[in-house]
């Protein structure tokens, strides 16, 4: 899977007359593949989906929403949304839940699911583009 998307990639950075280099690939798989691992432990605990939320993508992979590494918020959904998005089903108070893991965790629960659109973090920090 991961040669086809960076097959699609270096078309993308060809299209645009970028070049896509060695540095950038081994950031890019190694971020795709800590990135696909926390995504892929998260789903273990979903034992039914009813919410799905579809994302642009994360930024980079210890700032994703599903590392378990990440106690802080994620580049995009952050904690004082996810209490907002409990709050909703009556399951928390704004301050009952205080880590990004608990609140994450609750999420499982409810069914929520967050579905990244874009599989690469791309961030001008490591790659010559970005979103």
């Amino acid at each position: 899977m991961w040669q086809a998307l960076l097959n699609q990639l270096y078309q993308y950075y060809n299209s645009i007359g970028k070049v896509l280099t060695p540095n950038e690939i081994n950031y890019l798989s190694k971020a795709f593949n800590d990135i696909d691992s926390s995504y892929n432990s998260n789903l273990t605990n979903l034992k039914v989906v009813n919410y799905i939320m579809l994302s642009e993508a994360p930024l980079r992979e210890n700032k994703f929403i599903y590392n378990p590494l990440n106690y802080n918020d994620s580049s995009f959904f952050r904690v004082k949304n996810m209490r907002d998005a409990l709050n909703i089903k009556g399951r928390t108070s704004n301050t009952s839940l205080i880590t990004k893991q608990n609140l994450v965790t609750e999420l499982n629960l409810m069914g929520f699911l967050i579905i990244d659109v874009c599989p690469f973090a791309l961030n001008l920090n490591d790659t010559s583009i970005s979103y």
